[in-house]
Formats: structure tokens, C-alpha cells, sequence
């Protein structure tokens, strides 16, 4: 069952901020690090998630090729968004991809250090993002969410499951239409998904 996007219905925490629709942002002061995930609109959008592939490298600038999250139906290739260094990967959310679902903002990506930390302070606020949000729905009406999509779903489990096992067999034979991630020769293209630009969400 599908549904209207509805703004209202989005999970939006205000203790945050965010870069935009996509990706939110929060400050450890103690670490003197920041956070990085995907928010909750963007995993609604994308569905049940099975991987997620990091860009290797420590150094990033604006523009680069940040990580990639792969939904059985779809494919989001996330940019820096500012000039960065990477100080950890969560690897628990790379064997648990399916996370990014049920607590968008618990799962976190990235930690990573800015080159300058006045870009934190151009971030949007939650009043803004809800704005940018409703402005977006507005221009795509057609647009339908599975309004379950947070929810743990057998299957996704079982897809996820067989992912980590690497048993692509089993998976064709479950879902002859499933992505399948390569890890280690990513090829979003061969993976049979159309790559998204930033600007199309």
C-alpha cells in the first residue's frame, strides 16, 4: 500500500541540523567531530535499504563522491557537501544497512572533521528543511511513499542477511529483480539501478 508523501509524517528531530533534504549533521563538542547520516525522508524515499558502499578515501572536497545507499528499488549517490576528513566509518551500519530504515538518525554514516567550522553554522534548522521538503512535494505530486518503509520487514531482513553471506543465488532465486551490491568493484550501472544526481531529490 502506498501513499501521498506527507510532510507531517516525516521524522525531522530538531536537536540536529541539516545540509539538506537528504543529510543531517550533528556536532560532538567533546570530540570536536561531526556526525553525518541520511535523514528520514531520504530513507522513505529510497525504500527498503540493502547496502551501503563508502568511498575510499580519508580527504574529501566539496563536489567529491561521498558513499552510496542502495535500495532494492533504487540508488542514492551522495556528494560531499563541504570540504572534509573522514575520522570514522560506522562499520556496524555497513553489515546492517537495513538500520538506516528503522532509526535514520541513530545511524550514522560518517564522523568527520571540517576544514572550517563556520560550514556547520550555514546548516538549516528543522523549520527550514521542513519548508524545503514541502516545497519539493509540491513541485512532484505524483509522488508515493511506502508509509511502512521504517518498519523491519522480513523480507529486507532476509535480503540484508543474504548480502552479508554474499549467497547470490539464494537472492536471485528470492527476487530475480534484486540489486546486487559489489563492494569491491562498485559499478552503480552494473548493478542495474539508474544513479540519481543530487538535484533530482
Amino acid at each position: 500500500m502506498v501513499k501521498r508523501m506527507d510532510v507531517n509524517d516525516l521524522d525531522l528531530p530538531e536537536d540536529i541540523s541539516y545540509i539538506d533534504k537528504i543529510l543531517w549533521v550533528k556536532r560532538d563538542y567533546e570530540e570536536d567531530s561531526y556526525s553525518i547520516g541520511i535523514t528520514d525522508f531520504a530513507q522513505r524515499i529510497l525504500g527498503d535499504i540493502i547496502s551501503i558502499y563508502f568511498t575510499e578515501s580519508e580527504e574529501f572536497d566539496e563536489g567529491d563522491e561521498f558513499f552510496t545507499v542502495t535500495s532494492i528499488e533504487d540508488e542514492l549517490v551522495v556528494k560531499s557537501p563541504f570540504p572534509c576528513n573522514i575520522v570514522e566509518e560506522n562499520s556496524e551500519i555497513k553489515l546492517n544497512p537495513e538500520e538506516l530504515n528503522e532509526e535514520p538518525y541513530v545511524g550514522w554514516i560518517f564522523k568527520i572533521t571540517l576544514e572550517d567550522d563556520d560550514d556547520f553554522f550555514d546548516l538549516l534548522d528543522r523549520e527550514e528543511i521542513l519548508d524545503q521538503i514541502q516545497a519539493w512535494i509540491t513541485e512532484n505530486p505524483e509522488l508515493k511513499i511506502n508509509p511502512t518503509a521504517k518498519k523491519k520487514t522480513n523480507h529486507r531482513k532476509k535480503l540484508a542477511q543474504l548480502v552479508k553471506e554474499d549467497n547470490i543465488e539464494r537472492i536471485l532465486e528470492d527476487d530475480p529483480y534484486a540489486i546486487i551490491p559489489e563492494d569491491d568493484a562498485h559499478d552503480p550501472f552494473e548493478a542495474g539501478s539508474e544513479e540519481k544526481e543530487d538535484d533530482e531529490w
